[in-house]
Protein backbone atom coordinates (compact mmCIF):
# COMPACT_ATOMS: atom_id res chain seq x y z
CA UNK A 1 0.00 0.00 0.00
CA UNK A 2 2.77 2.66 1.22
CA UNK A 3 4.46 1.46 -2.14
CA UNK A 4 1.37 2.16 -4.47
CA UNK A 5 1.42 5.53 -2.47
CA UNK A 6 4.67 6.02 -3.22
CA UNK A 7 4.59 5.40 -7.19
CA UNK A 8 1.15 7.79 -6.96
CA UNK A 9 3.12 10.90 -5.90
CA UNK A 10 6.03 10.16 -7.65
CA UNK A 11 4.28 10.20 -11.09
CA UNK A 12 2.41 13.59 -9.52
CA UNK A 13 5.87 15.21 -9.09
CA UNK A 14 6.93 14.32 -12.22
CA UNK A 15 4.03 15.85 -13.83
CA UNK A 16 4.10 18.74 -12.09
CA UNK A 17 7.91 19.44 -12.67
CA UNK A 18 6.75 18.90 -16.37
CA UNK A 19 4.39 21.68 -16.09
CA UNK A 20 6.56 23.88 -14.55
CA UNK A 21 9.09 23.49 -17.12
CA UNK A 22 6.72 23.43 -20.03
CA UNK A 23 4.99 26.65 -18.57
CA UNK A 24 8.81 28.68 -17.98
CA UNK A 25 8.82 28.83 -21.77
CA UNK A 26 6.91 31.26 -23.38
CA UNK A 27 7.41 32.68 -26.92
CA UNK A 28 8.99 36.06 -27.11
CA UNK A 29 9.62 39.30 -29.84
CA UNK A 30 12.03 40.76 -28.61
CA UNK A 31 14.18 40.66 -25.24
CA UNK A 32 12.71 43.34 -22.78
CA UNK A 33 16.50 43.78 -21.55
CA UNK A 34 18.86 44.44 -24.36
CA UNK A 35 16.15 45.11 -27.11
CA UNK A 36 17.57 41.51 -29.09
CA UNK A 37 14.67 40.26 -31.76
CA UNK A 38 13.74 36.84 -30.35
CA UNK A 39 11.47 36.01 -33.51
CA UNK A 40 9.25 34.65 -31.58
CA UNK A 41 10.50 31.51 -30.46
CA UNK A 42 10.06 30.07 -27.45
CA UNK A 43 12.95 30.94 -24.33
CA UNK A 44 13.32 31.04 -20.86
CA UNK A 45 16.47 33.06 -20.82
CA UNK A 46 17.67 35.09 -23.23
CA UNK A 47 20.73 33.75 -25.59
CA UNK A 48 22.09 36.81 -26.17
CA UNK A 49 22.16 38.91 -22.86
CA UNK A 50 21.08 35.84 -20.58
CA UNK A 51 19.08 37.22 -18.31
CA UNK A 52 15.46 35.23 -17.36
CA UNK A 53 12.72 36.43 -19.37
CA UNK A 54 9.25 36.96 -17.75
CA UNK A 55 6.74 34.46 -18.60
CA UNK A 56 4.06 35.51 -16.46
CA UNK A 57 1.32 35.42 -19.67
CA UNK A 58 2.18 38.65 -21.23
CA UNK A 59 1.81 37.25 -24.42
CA UNK A 60 5.56 37.61 -25.78
CA UNK A 61 5.72 40.76 -27.52
CA UNK A 62 7.71 42.03 -24.43
CA UNK A 63 10.75 44.80 -24.51
CA UNK A 64 10.48 46.99 -21.87
CA UNK A 65 10.79 46.64 -18.18
CA UNK A 66 8.60 48.86 -16.18
CA UNK A 67 9.33 50.52 -13.04
CA UNK A 68 7.35 48.17 -11.18
CA UNK A 69 8.89 44.76 -12.40
CA UNK A 70 6.27 44.23 -14.70
CA UNK A 71 7.06 43.88 -18.13
CA UNK A 72 5.25 45.56 -21.06
CA UNK A 73 4.79 46.12 -25.01
CA UNK A 74 8.08 47.70 -26.38
CA UNK A 75 7.44 50.87 -27.87
CA UNK A 76 9.19 51.52 -31.31
CA UNK A 77 7.82 54.29 -33.69
CA UNK A 78 8.37 57.42 -35.82
CA UNK A 79 6.08 60.19 -34.40
CA UNK A 80 4.58 62.86 -37.29
CA UNK A 81 5.88 65.86 -35.30
CA UNK A 82 8.13 67.12 -37.55
CA UNK A 83 10.90 70.20 -36.77
CA UNK A 84 11.76 72.08 -39.22
CA UNK A 85 15.06 74.81 -38.66
CA UNK A 86 16.61 76.51 -41.71
CA UNK A 87 15.21 73.97 -43.43
CA UNK A 88 16.65 71.43 -41.64
CA UNK A 89 13.56 68.66 -41.38
CA UNK A 90 14.31 66.89 -38.10
CA UNK A 91 12.35 63.48 -37.59
CA UNK A 92 12.40 61.89 -34.33
CA UNK A 93 11.15 58.60 -32.98
CA UNK A 94 10.29 56.49 -30.06
CA UNK A 95 12.05 53.82 -28.41
CA UNK A 96 11.79 51.73 -25.37
CA UNK A 97 14.26 49.40 -25.65
CA UNK A 98 16.93 52.34 -26.15
CA UNK A 99 18.75 49.44 -29.17
CA UNK A 100 20.94 52.75 -30.62
CA UNK A 101 22.86 53.33 -32.98
CA UNK A 102 19.74 53.74 -35.45
CA UNK A 103 20.23 54.53 -39.16
CA UNK A 104 17.48 56.52 -41.18
CA UNK A 105 16.68 56.81 -44.89
CA UNK A 106 13.27 58.68 -46.20
CA UNK A 107 11.34 58.08 -49.76
CA UNK A 108 9.14 60.78 -51.11
CA UNK A 109 5.35 59.80 -50.18
CA UNK A 110 3.44 61.92 -52.63
CA UNK A 111 2.92 59.84 -55.38
CA UNK A 112 3.03 56.39 -56.49
CA UNK A 113 4.80 54.47 -54.71
CA UNK A 114 6.03 52.00 -57.60
CA UNK A 115 8.12 55.53 -58.18
CA UNK A 116 9.77 56.68 -55.57
CA UNK A 117 13.49 55.46 -54.21
CA UNK A 118 14.86 55.33 -50.94
CA UNK A 119 17.67 57.64 -49.72
CA UNK A 120 19.71 57.50 -47.17
CA UNK A 121 18.78 60.49 -44.74
CA UNK A 122 22.63 61.76 -44.64
CA UNK A 123 23.39 60.94 -48.18
CA UNK A 124 25.00 57.49 -47.18
CA UNK A 125 24.67 54.83 -44.91
CA UNK A 126 27.60 56.33 -42.38
CA UNK A 127 25.73 59.76 -42.34
CA UNK A 128 22.59 58.50 -41.53
CA UNK A 129 23.83 57.23 -38.15
CA UNK A 130 21.96 58.45 -35.35
CA UNK A 131 23.25 57.54 -31.45
CA UNK A 132 19.76 59.10 -30.04
CA UNK A 133 15.99 59.16 -31.28
CA UNK A 134 16.68 62.30 -33.36
CA UNK A 135 18.04 63.08 -36.91
CA UNK A 136 17.98 66.23 -39.02
CA UNK A 137 17.52 65.52 -43.00
CA UNK A 138 18.04 68.27 -45.39
CA UNK A 139 16.51 66.34 -47.89
CA UNK A 140 12.85 66.82 -47.20
CA UNK A 141 10.95 69.01 -49.74
CA UNK A 142 8.71 71.17 -47.34
CA UNK A 143 4.81 70.47 -47.96
CA UNK A 144 5.38 66.74 -49.13
CA UNK A 145 4.55 63.52 -47.46
CA UNK A 146 7.70 60.91 -46.72
CA UNK A 147 8.08 57.83 -45.44
CA UNK A 148 10.94 57.13 -42.70
CA UNK A 149 12.51 54.18 -41.94
CA UNK A 150 14.06 53.73 -38.54
CA UNK A 151 16.48 50.44 -37.94
CA UNK A 152 18.06 49.90 -34.99
CA UNK A 153 21.41 47.86 -33.86
CA UNK A 154 19.90 44.31 -34.81
CA UNK A 155 18.35 45.22 -37.91
CA UNK A 156 15.09 45.88 -37.09
CA UNK A 157 13.21 47.80 -38.93
CA UNK A 158 10.22 50.50 -38.04
CA UNK A 159 8.67 52.61 -40.73
CA UNK A 160 6.34 55.94 -40.72
CA UNK A 161 4.79 58.45 -42.98
CA UNK A 162 5.30 61.99 -41.67
CA UNK A 163 3.84 65.44 -43.30
CA UNK A 164 7.19 68.03 -43.87
CA UNK A 165 5.43 71.57 -42.91
CA UNK A 166 5.11 74.16 -45.62
CA UNK A 167 7.89 76.67 -46.38
CA UNK A 168 7.01 80.67 -45.98
CA UNK A 169 7.96 82.92 -48.59
CA UNK A 170 12.01 83.74 -49.44
CA UNK A 171 12.47 87.21 -47.55
CA UNK A 172 16.05 88.23 -46.09
CA UNK A 173 15.92 91.84 -45.19
CA UNK A 174 15.02 94.05 -47.99
CA UNK A 175 15.43 90.80 -50.76
CA UNK A 176 12.37 89.04 -51.12
CA UNK A 177 11.30 85.94 -53.28
CA UNK A 178 9.83 88.28 -55.74
CA UNK A 179 13.00 89.76 -57.08
CA UNK A 180 14.74 86.48 -57.79
CA UNK A 181 14.29 84.63 -60.80
CA UNK A 182 15.08 80.96 -61.83
CA UNK A 183 15.97 80.21 -65.13
CA UNK A 184 17.04 76.40 -66.32
CA UNK A 185 18.78 75.36 -69.52
CA UNK A 186 19.83 71.98 -70.77
CA UNK A 187 23.03 70.96 -70.42
CA UNK A 188 25.11 67.60 -70.88
CA UNK A 189 28.75 66.39 -69.84
CA UNK A 190 31.17 63.83 -70.75
CA UNK A 191 30.60 60.77 -68.90
CA UNK A 192 34.39 59.61 -68.41
CA UNK A 193 35.88 63.15 -67.64
CA UNK A 194 32.82 64.03 -64.96
CA UNK A 195 33.61 67.45 -65.00
CA UNK A 196 30.09 69.50 -65.03
CA UNK A 197 32.91 73.16 -65.64
CA UNK A 198 32.82 71.95 -69.22
CA UNK A 199 28.77 71.03 -69.65
CA UNK A 200 27.81 71.82 -72.87
CA UNK A 201 24.42 73.70 -74.17
CA UNK A 202 21.57 71.37 -75.80
CA UNK A 203 18.55 73.27 -77.06
CA UNK A 204 16.58 70.48 -75.69
CA UNK A 205 15.95 66.88 -74.28
CA UNK A 206 15.08 64.21 -76.62
CA UNK A 207 14.53 60.86 -74.79
CA UNK A 208 16.07 58.72 -77.70
CA UNK A 209 18.95 60.72 -78.71
CA UNK A 210 19.99 60.80 -74.52
CA UNK A 211 23.24 58.66 -74.64
CA UNK A 212 23.81 57.64 -70.87
CA UNK A 213 26.94 55.11 -71.94
CA UNK A 214 28.94 58.58 -72.83
CA UNK A 215 26.99 61.40 -71.16
CA UNK A 216 25.29 62.84 -67.87
CA UNK A 217 22.18 65.49 -68.52
CA UNK A 218 21.66 67.94 -66.13
CA UNK A 219 20.54 71.93 -65.74
CA UNK A 220 22.11 75.23 -65.91
CA UNK A 221 20.40 76.51 -63.11
CA UNK A 222 20.29 80.45 -62.64
CA UNK A 223 19.06 83.04 -59.61
CA UNK A 224 19.00 86.08 -61.42
CA UNK A 225 19.26 88.72 -58.57
CA UNK A 226 19.13 92.53 -58.18
CA UNK A 227 22.56 94.27 -57.43
CA UNK A 228 23.10 93.54 -53.66
CA UNK A 229 25.23 95.59 -50.59
CA UNK A 230 26.78 92.53 -49.55
CA UNK A 231 27.31 88.62 -50.85
CA UNK A 232 24.28 86.70 -49.22
CA UNK A 233 25.18 82.69 -48.17
CA UNK A 234 21.98 80.63 -48.25
CA UNK A 235 21.37 76.53 -47.66
CA UNK A 236 19.77 75.70 -50.67
CA UNK A 237 17.11 72.72 -51.35
CA UNK A 238 16.73 71.91 -54.86
CA UNK A 239 13.70 69.74 -55.50
CA UNK A 240 13.36 68.19 -59.06
CA UNK A 241 9.94 66.91 -60.16
CA UNK A 242 8.98 64.20 -63.01
CA UNK A 243 5.94 63.90 -64.75
CA UNK A 244 5.26 60.55 -63.02
CA UNK A 245 5.52 62.53 -59.78
CA UNK A 246 8.84 60.93 -59.07
CA UNK A 247 10.67 63.04 -56.85
CA UNK A 248 14.61 64.12 -56.11
CA UNK A 249 16.46 66.86 -54.17
CA UNK A 250 19.87 68.31 -54.00
CA UNK A 251 20.75 70.00 -51.22
CA UNK A 252 23.77 72.86 -50.73
CA UNK A 253 24.47 74.27 -47.80
CA UNK A 254 26.12 77.46 -49.13
CA UNK A 255 24.86 78.77 -51.96
CA UNK A 256 26.41 82.20 -52.42
CA UNK A 257 25.07 85.12 -54.36
CA UNK A 258 28.34 87.76 -54.86
CA UNK A 259 27.37 91.22 -55.61
CA UNK A 260 27.23 92.79 -59.05
CA UNK A 261 26.97 96.52 -59.79
CA UNK A 262 23.80 96.40 -61.90
CA UNK A 263 22.49 93.03 -60.27
CA UNK A 264 23.73 89.68 -61.46
CA UNK A 265 22.86 86.23 -61.59
CA UNK A 266 23.82 83.33 -59.91
CA UNK A 267 24.20 79.39 -61.28
CA UNK A 268 25.26 76.15 -61.11
CA UNK A 269 27.04 74.64 -64.66
CA UNK A 270 25.35 71.90 -64.67
CA UNK A 271 22.96 70.13 -61.33
CA UNK A 272 20.45 67.37 -61.60
CA UNK A 273 22.29 64.90 -63.11
CA UNK A 274 21.49 62.30 -60.66
CA UNK A 275 18.00 62.98 -61.02
CA UNK A 276 18.43 61.80 -64.72
CA UNK A 277 20.29 58.99 -64.42
CA UNK A 278 18.17 57.35 -61.68
CA UNK A 279 15.03 57.87 -63.75
CA UNK A 280 17.09 56.41 -67.07
CA UNK A 281 18.22 53.67 -64.36
CA UNK A 282 14.48 52.71 -63.01
CA UNK A 283 12.66 53.06 -66.75
CA UNK A 284 15.24 52.58 -69.58
CA UNK A 285 14.61 55.72 -70.86
CA UNK A 286 13.79 59.39 -69.62
CA UNK A 287 10.07 59.87 -69.58
CA UNK A 288 8.72 62.27 -71.77
CA UNK A 289 6.69 65.30 -70.27
CA UNK A 290 6.65 68.37 -68.37
CA UNK A 291 9.12 68.66 -65.25
CA UNK A 292 9.70 71.32 -63.13
CA UNK A 293 11.93 72.27 -60.01
CA UNK A 294 11.91 73.98 -57.18
CA UNK A 295 14.07 76.10 -55.05
CA UNK A 296 14.15 76.77 -51.18
CA UNK A 297 16.82 79.06 -49.39
CA UNK A 298 17.40 78.49 -45.92
CA UNK A 299 13.97 76.77 -45.47
CA UNK A 300 11.99 79.56 -47.40
CA UNK A 301 10.76 79.09 -50.74
CA UNK A 302 11.67 81.17 -53.55
CA UNK A 303 10.23 80.11 -56.48
CA UNK A 304 10.53 77.48 -59.45
CA UNK A 305 10.86 77.17 -63.44
CA UNK A 306 9.70 74.23 -65.75
CA UNK A 307 11.02 72.51 -68.84
CA UNK A 308 10.10 69.55 -71.04
CA UNK A 309 11.69 66.22 -72.35
CA UNK A 310 9.89 65.07 -75.83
Amino acid sequence: MRTGRRLFFSILLILILCLSVSAALAAFQYCPYCGKDLENKEYAFCPYCGKQLDTSGSGGVTTTLGGNGSISARVFEVSETVRMSHGGATITWTDSANAAPYYVAYRYADGNESDQVWYWAGGDEASSKAGSTSFTCYNLVPGHAYDISVADSSGKEIVGRVNVPGAPEFVDGKLKAAALKVKLAPRYFSRSAYDVTKAKSLNKFVSSQMDFASNCYGLRLEIGHPQLGKERHYPALLAFYAPNSYCWSFYDEDFNMATFANGGSTYYYCVGSFFFDALHDKYGSVPRGNYRVEVYFDGMYVGQNSFSVE
